[in-house]
């Protein structure tokens, strides 16, 4: 299963709502993580490594140049558009992208960065134009998650029959792991095995 770091749902939180922006959320590790399509700022590739607290390692830009260039491919026919380049280092501390400094040649942030619902402002500009906005969000949305908070009074018929479904599967998964573990014993805890048992019931 795929699974979205909780810096990318914030990032996606702090600029909802902002005029001209949308940040989508990839649903697959095809893609890149973020994906910035800003009116001003223009298009971005953005990934995120985690663990990372220099930008001179390699490995992550060559992860997002890939993806960068089969974005490009998915844009055919529209431009092409320039799509830049940037990595969140998720371990590094404090604030690196500063808009008082020249643009360095490989564009980082930090998780605090993200927290900023102007942070799109502070990076190398590639204005869209509008008719080309909209034909780049309406090619990529279909094939990624918005990551958006939920509107008040809004009903979802599924989301019980979702949950359960999540459920077993969280619960299938902790089973597998427990008994792929080198220290199994070859007890399922009683705690597990009744959730278990009522989650596939």
């Amino acid at each position: 299963m795929f699974r979205i770091d909780p810096v990318l749902s914030e990032a996606a939180a702090a600029v909802s709502g902002r005029e001209g922006t949308v940040l989508l959320v990839a649903d697959g590790p095809d893609r890149p993580d973020l994906l910035l399509i800003d009116r001003m700022a223009g298009l971005y590739a953005i990934d995120l490594d985690p663990n990372g607290t220099s930008p001179d390692d390699r490995q992550p830009w060559v992860s997002i140049n890939r993806k960068r260039a089969e974005l490009r491919e998915s844009l055919t026919g529209l431009g092409p558009p320039e799509v830049g380049a940037a990595v969140v280092l998720g371990a590094a501390a404090g604030r690196l992208l500063d808009p008082n400094q020249p643009h360095a040649r490989r564009i980082v942030l930090s998780r605090q960065d993200l927290t900023d619902p102007a942070w799109p402002d502070h990076l190398p500009r590639w204005p869209i134009p509008d008719a080309e906005f909209t034909a780049i969000v309406d090619r990529l949305a279909p094939s990624v998650v918005f990551s958006k908070s939920g509107r008040t009074g809004a009903t979802d018929p599924g989301a019980a029959d979702r949950a359960a479904a999540r459920f077993q599967l969280d619960t299938s998964q902790a089973v597998t792991a427990l008994v792929r573990s080198p220290a199994f014993s070859g007890h399922v805890p009683n705690e597990l095995y009744g959730r278990l048992y009522h989650a596939t019931d």
